[in-house]
């Protein structure tokens, strides 16, 4: 079989950006002319526009979601205080949630769009010195190849995404650092060409997580409108499993027997606020709160607060896992306040959770809306056996916590001491080169980097 030759290799990235761009460009044109200010503002950054001036010389730290963000301050929490840090994200929900939860200690912007002069003005604004990726988002390092090719980067808590490293291969090469969650990602990238020295398993990041503070004013209001009822949390729904949960939450007695929170991801506020309508649901949004009533139902139309709440719950869905192409959402938040736990049967995108959880009979396993029903029916009946699979939970996630401390181990020889972060990134020319054929579009690197 004739290998691809090093140009050929990045042929599928050259697609891959390609139809990211023409996705940036689509939602840029539909969603800007809905967008409050606060989501202007952040797609402007986006497009390289920033409102305020920023420090320079620190470190990058990409962090795709709300989840990796509270990873980000796991870590964050460590650095040393005067170290510049800038954090991308890639909606504004998570913006809003870094913003709230740093407190000033980093700059919070979009990453950057995926041309030339977006990446340009980006790196021209901050000037890192060093790049953390947190999981499998690779996409900062399109960011390197083309403006700043001698930036040291880290990817820490990854898991082996197969799909994700053959495509980024040619890049991920280059990288100085991998923190990885099982011994067999460590052995898969070894097997893709990574010096196996380059490698660190250091165990699952979201297991240490921090804990968000309680919102001590929202709890009472809910619990006011709780009554004497239980709450049940459906967290991180989506449009597709939604009426299912309805259906559950209709067939084990509605708001006669419990109170719902529905915590839809973000983006697809309207379409929950709209089945809730539809079906003529007494509902309330979290925003309006408090108010007087005994809703059955009560929305979380706000960003950031979910994970604290769980704290509430008699049981939890936690959602994303109950549709055909979905990949779930973390357990951990419910299960680390010892609530009892259903999820559907999609959860690849938390594999080693998901192992950790089925192996351990930590929560249950639900295909449709009559498990869902039985499930939240069964621990409602019987709060012992509800609260004897929550401690379950609660103690598998303390059990494995320890990532954070072996990645700060492998983070600390990557951003070194004091002059590590000096005036000049020391590191080898070749680092991060393109080839020296064509290469993506718009994207191929100065030929001195100042």
């Amino acid at each position: 079989m004739k290998s691809a030759s090093p140009t050929d290799a990045f042929a599928p990235l050259r697609a891959f950006l390609r139809q990211i761009r023409r996705r940036i460009v689509l939602l840029t044109l539909l969603r800007l002319p809905r967008a409050d200010r606060r989501e202007r503002e952040f797609w402007a950054t986006g497009w390289g526009w920033y409102r305020r001036p920023s420090a320079k010389g620190g470190v990058w730290i990409h962090a795709s979601t709300i989840g990796e963000v509270r990873i980000a301050l796991s870590v964050i929490q460590s650095l040393p205080a005067e170290l510049p840090l800038v954090i991308t994200t890639f909606d504004v929900e998570s913006a809003v949630a870094a913003e709230r939860l740093l407190r000033g200690r980093a700059a919070v912007t979009a990453f950057p769009a995926p041309f030339r002069f977006a990446m340009r003005r980006f790196v021209e604004h901050f000037d890192p010195r060093r790049l953390i990726i947190i999981e499998t988002q690779f996409y900062p390092l399109i960011v390197l190849a083309a403006v700043r090719p001698n930036l040291p980067a880290a990817v820490v808590s990854m898991f082996n995404d197969q799909q994700q490293i053959e495509l980024f291969l040619p890049l991920l090469r280059s990288v100085e650092l991998f923190g990885v969650r099982l011994e067999e990602d460590r052995r898969k990238l070894v097997e893709h060409g990574i010096p196996i020295a380059r490698i660190g398993v250091t165990g699952d990041l979201k297991f240490d997580a921090l804990a968000l503070e309680p919102r001590r004013d929202l709890e009472v209001a809910l619990r006011g409108l709780a009554g004497d009822r239980p709450i049940l949390i459906a967290g991180s729904t989506h449009p597709e499993e939604e009426p299912a949960v309805l259906d559950a939450f209709e067939q084990l007695g509605g708001g006669r027997r419990a109170l719902l929170l529905l915590a839809p991801r973000v983006p697809t506020l309207g379409k929950s606020e709209a089945l809730l309508r539809q079906r003529g649901i007494d509902y309330r949004k979290r925003t309006k709160l408090p108010v007087k009533g005994r809703p059955a139902v009560v929305l979380l139309d706000s960003i950031g607060e979910l994970p604290s709440l769980y704290r509430l719950a008699a049981a939890a869905f936690v959602g994303g896992s109950m549709m055909l192409g979905g990949g779930g959402h973390s357990p951990l938040e419910a299960a680390r306040s010892a609530v009892p736990v259903a999820v559907g049967p999609n959860m690849s995108n938390f594999r080693l959770i998901a192992e950790i959880f089925d192996r351990a009979g930590a929560w249950t396993r639900v295909t449709n809306a009559d498990d869902l029903a039985r499930a939240w029916t069964t621990w409602l009946d019987n709060p012992e056996a509800a609260q004897t699979l929550g401690k379950c939970a609660a103690e598998l996630v303390q059990a494995h916590q320890g990532a954070l401390t072996r990645t700060l181990d492998l983070l600390q020889t990557f951003l070194g001491q004091s002059d590590a972060l000096g005036p000049a990134v020391k590191t080898p020319a070749t680092r991060l080169r393109w080839p020296q054929a064509p290469v993506i579009e718009g994207l191929r690197p100065p030929a001195a980097i100042p």
